[in-house]
């Protein structure tokens, strides 16, 4: 089929404006008057033309009025939905919920206005004492610092060691330990007792290196023979001679980490 000229092509072009219709119209006229000069089949040519505007027109109008259908429809929808009451009450809570939320916000900032109102600037001054409590503040954190100083330069609660001559107004104490078995801890303190009813063999251990360190034994000796642990020097190079069922003090020191110790006995008491 050949093809049409602009002006009858609705293929291409499918606006049914007035403007778009007055060109085509105008064509078929002008093609009208040039058949009529050159003496065609005048009757035969208008009808095919009539024909052919009509179907051309028909492809425009037709779509054109569907698509109007088809909308009244959609309004018809919405309007009747609109219409029904749960979907109207649904959507008046949703507005009416939005609108009272955006009034508790304006609430909430004119409560917050009210309160910053009556709070004071952030860039201002004031003296201490405009501030209560705030002396006593400082004094007591100046007092901790100068505690925390002195402390620096104190010697610890653990272990210490003390540098210079010390001089104790009073009584000095320390714990005794009682021996459950026969090993005596230096690490355990100064003074130890012990009860034996059968032969017994001392030994010692934890002696302080690089220290004198010295202690004392009480014994209880209800029977059989002591035996001292290795480095035990006595007066003389004798032990001292022990009864049983008396009590015995021992004092033993060392100046070596106890390679050497050396013992006194106080034996024989009766308690």
């Amino acid at each position: 089929m050949p093809s049409l000229p602009s002006e009858l092509d609705f293929d291409k072009d499918r606006a049914g404006t007035p403007d778009r219709m007055n060109r085509a119209m105008s064509y078929l006229v002008a093609r009208i008057r040039a058949l009529e000069s050159s003496q065609p089949e005048f009757t035969s040519a208008v009808e095919q033309l009539r024909r052919l505007i009509l179907d051309r027109m028909s492809e425009v109008l037709i779509p054109a009025y569907q698509q109007v259908e088809a909308i009244q429809s959609n309004l018809t929808a919405i309007q009747e939905r609109w219409q029904d009451d749960g979907f109207a009450a649904a959507v008046a809570a949703i507005v009416l919920a939005d609108v009272d939320g955006r009034f508790a916000a304006a609430e909430d900032v004119a409560l917050l206005a009210a309160a910053l109102a009556g709070k004071s600037a952030t860039g201002h001054g004031h003296a201490i004492a405009d501030v209560e409590g705030l002396q006593g503040a400082l004094d007591a954190r100046a007092s901790a610092a100068d505690t925390a100083a002195a402390l620096a330069t104190k010697a610890s609660a653990t272990d210490p060691i003390l540098t210079g001559a010390i001089y104790a107004n009073g009584s000095q104490r320390g714990n005794v330990t009682a021996l459950d078995a026969l090993a005596i801890d230096c690490a355990a303190g100064n003074y130890f007792t012990k009860t034996i009813a059968g032969n017994a063999t001392f030994t010692v251990a934890n002696a302080p290196v690089s220290r004198s360190y010295g202690f004392t034994l009480e014994l209880t000796h209800t029977s059989g023979t002591v035996t001292w642990f290795a480095g035990v020097q006595w007066p003389n190079g004798t032990a001292p001679s022990l009864t049983t069922g008396k009590v015995h003090l021992f004092v033993f020191h060392t100046d070596d980490g106890g390679a050497t110790w050396r013992g006194a006995a106080l034996p024989n008491y009766n308690s």
